[in-house]
């Protein structure tokens, strides 16, 4: 799967994208959303990206289904 999170912060601090990614990947697999992390499953985190966004900070998250011949 492609796994595409838009984080969106509430603060201009410099942040981590790949920290990111991985507590959420964890938390996707904890929740059962996701069997594992591993590269074999989440094998692309394509238009992951970091947005500040005082007012309404989020995180959105996009799990796609990749073909075969996409991987």
């Amino acid at each position: 799967v492609n796994v595409k999170a838009l984080y969106y912060k509430d603060k201009d601090y410099v942040s981590d994208l790949n920290g990111y990614n991985q507590a959420l990947h964890d938390a996707l697999v904890a929740a059962g959303l996701l069997k594992d992390d591993n590269h074999k499953i989440v094998v692309s985190t394509d238009g992951s990206r970091v947005f500040l966004d005082k007012s309404n900070p989020r995180i959105e998250v996009e799990i796609t289904f990749l073909k075969e011949e996409e991987i």
